[in-house]
């Protein structure tokens, strides 16, 4: 064993900085690097004596210095009878830098690029988005969901963007371009479609925009259709909605739009950067939604310039974007920051964003009067609201009879809300009406499961963002982060 573009030998942790560099390099040459302590340069096995925290030390040192974020593998094997600590990584988001300093592997040695170098690589990554797609997942169609690709065959059937009819998982994952010569399914396709479940979205309520204690967690594990669609429905159970009365008929009307969280969520995995931080996050607090995924916009590039036009959309995953645009899951190219931006403006929700190294947050205001669900059913008041703000000359009498209430139930809980100013008399006793001040929320827990249980400090801690990058909700986006983005106040 000797030295060479994906193997550095390093005699004691105490150069684990060098180490960092080399592993830094390795990943902008080949993608790939492993990095021993305990041998010399010469291939001679010195060992080293292995403490408490020695593994994550090393760990710790490779993932925070090294971006974009890796996830290295630390173990310790042994070699000649003497304890060696082995670190492998992959990376395919190139750049990577070590301590903000670009190395580049050339045989054993670790160069430290030039500008012209860096422009030259910067040049090839915005020439190979999406090259790790392509790569081999080494598994055949059998780890592939035949039932879920059958229903999103169907899907880009029914709206026109799919032409094939199904007819077995080769053919289709081949006409998506899913597939790879040898047979195997992509890594495109086994991240769409595995039965294997390679994919893990955390979920999480938090009581305040403190952001430590927990109304709701959870952990959903599948692939990247079904993480979509949990994280959608999730914040469908959770979020606010009210209700509206429009003649004779009742719309129920969410606090965020729809069609702005399904973008939103669904983009977080059309351009995650895949293979680094292991999952997407989606958070809710009083006064915020955000969705967060693993991997920034480009340096000049901002979210007002795709959807003004000013920019071609830039896909990190061509693949799995292209695939879900032909499902009807992404609208059309490029305009998805356009139509989030507008439904929220129709809805006069207030919004923000913020992009750095590691990751891209995006954030939804919440407003407006919550009226408690108790057990997944409206309480009193909420339903006296809503028959109060359908027909606001009904009677008490009418009123419990409509709702199966004895009238004197029905009595005093109109009085409670009259001294909480929720509603008030204006005119007489007999030809008056009520008036119901604020808007009607029913909140989302019309819940489908019961908060869990409160959880250990160290998964509040990888649920929660990172207080130094991405502040909790209360905080704000970061001290540099815009305000949030107001709708324009002519706007209808």
């Amino acid at each position: 064993m000797r030295e060479d573009e994906v193997t550095e030998f390093k005699k004691t942790l105490s150069e684990l900085k060098e180490g960092v560099y080399s592993m830094a390099a390795m990943l902008n040459k080949q993608g790939t690097g492993t990095v021993y302590f305990g041998i010399r340069n010469d291939g001679e096995v010195l060992g080293v004596d292995i403490g408490k925290d020695s593994t994550r030390d090393v760990a710790r040192e490779m993932s925070q210095n090294i971006k974009p974020k890796i996830i290295p593998n630390v173990s310790v094997i042994e070699i000649e009878g003497k304890h060696v600590i082995k670190v492998t990584a992959d990376g395919y988001d190139i750049p990577y830098s070590a301590y903000d300093r670009y190395y580049m592997r050339i045989d054993d040695m670790d160069e430290c690029m030039s500008a012209e170098m860096l422009g030259k690589v910067f040049e090839k990554k915005s020439m190979s988005m999406g090259e790790w797609e392509r790569r081999s997942s080494g598994r055949g169609i059998e780890c592939i969901d035949e039932g879920l690709v059958i229903r999103f065959m169907r899907e880009g059937n029914n709206i026109g963007r799919i032409s094939e009819i199904y007819r077995d998982v080769e053919t289709s994952l081949t006409s998506l371009q899913l597939m790879c010569d040898d047979g195997t399914v992509n890594m495109a396709g086994y991240y769409l479609f595995s039965k294997d479940r390679p994919e893990k979205l955390k979920l999480a309520y938090f009581a305040t925009d403190a952001c430590v204690d927990f109304r709701d967690i959870r952990e959903f594990n599948g692939n990247i259709i079904e993480c979509i669609d949990a994280g959608v429905e999730y914040l469908n159970s959770k979020m606010d909605w009210r209700a509206e009365i429009d003649g004779v008929r009742r719309r129920e009307i969410p606090e965020v739009p729809m069609e702005a969280i399904r973008e939103i969520v669904t983009n977080s995995f059309c351009h995650r950067r895949y293979g680094s931080q292991p999952f997407n996050q989606i958070w809710l607090s009083p006064s915020s939604i955000c969705i967060v995924n693993a991997g920034s916009l480009p340096a000049d590039s901002d979210p007002e310039m795709f959807a003004k036009r000013l920019k071609a959309p830039i896909h990190r995953n061509p693949l799995i974007a292209g695939a879900l645009y032909r499902s009807g899951r992404v609208e059309a190219y490029g305009s998805g920051f356009s139509r989030v931006f507008e439904s929220c403006n129709r809805a006069h929700v207030e919004y923000r964003y913020r992009s750095d190294g590691d990751q891209f947050l995006f954030e939804f205001g919440r407003r407006g009067q919550i009226t408690e669900v108790m057990n997944g059913e409206l309480d009193l008041e909420t339903l006296i609201m809503e028959e109060m703000a359908a027909d606001p000359s009904i009677t008490i009498s009418k009123l419990a009879e409509m709702l199966g209430r004895s009238e004197a139930e029905t009595y005093n809980a109109i009085r409670r809300m009259v001294d909480g100013g929720r509603v008030k008399r204006e005119g007489s006793r007999k030809k008056g009406r009520w008036v119901v001040a604020g808007r009607i929320r029913l909140t989302g827990s019309n819940v489908r499961s019961a908060p869990l249980p409160r959880t250990s400090q160290s998964l509040r801690a990888s649920l929660a963002p990172p207080s130094a990058t991405h502040p909790s909700p209360s905080q704000g986006v970061g001290a540099s982060a815009p305000p949030m983005m107001r709708p324009p106040t002519n706007t209808v």
